[in-house]
């Protein structure tokens, strides 16, 4: 009796990093204080969160970036009174960035990272801070590909073909 291997297989579709890069970026802001907010005197702390995610595009070689950074400003307000109260305001910036990433095509997928590297900030006018960011975007570039893969093997039992005659000889 004759033994044959059976095997069972399935398409997957399976991440291929093509590429990867990172670039850093400096976006510097003017934040003006609202209106219904008193002036600076001092700026005490700044909180600056990344969203990344608002827009990415592959490109021929480049990923680009489209995002927002979102600012919480902690500060003294300038006041003639004896008490300076202290103050908050809320800000959105947004910023574009690219990364170079050779072997990049349009119909490919990308993995962002941006990490704040550095935040400074000073005081322009009562009225206003400028606020500097320092980004670092680093950028991994996937190609979606089907393989072919084995999923199971098993031995299966075959029938012997007899022969069959073609013609006899009598004699």
């Amino acid at each position: 009796m004759a033994v044959q291997l059976k095997l069972t297989k399935e398409i997957l579709k399976v991440e291929q990093v093509v590429g990867d890069g990172k670039n850093q970026k400096i976006v510097e802001e003017i934040l003006e204080v609202p209106v219904e907010k008193p002036d600076i005197e001092k700026v005490l702390k700044v909180d600056v969160d990344v969203k990344p995610n608002a827009k990415i595009r592959v490109i021929n070689d480049k990923v680009i970036i489209d995002g927002n950074l979102e600012f919480d400003t902690l500060y003294v307000a300038e006041t003639k009174e004896e008490s300076q109260p202290v103050h908050h305001m809320h800000h959105y910036v947004k910023f574009g960035a690219y990364v170079d990433v050779p072997g990049a095509e349009e119909d490919m997928d990308a993995d962002v990272d941006v990490e704040i590297e550095d935040v400074n900030w000073d005081d322009m006018q009562g009225c206003r801070m400028r606020a500097t960011v320092v980004l670092e975007i680093r950028v991994r570039v996937v190609d979606v590909q089907p393989i072919e893969v084995v999923t199971s093997a098993e031995l299966v039992q075959i029938q012997p073909t007899t022969p069959t005659a073609t013609g006899a000889i009598t004699g």
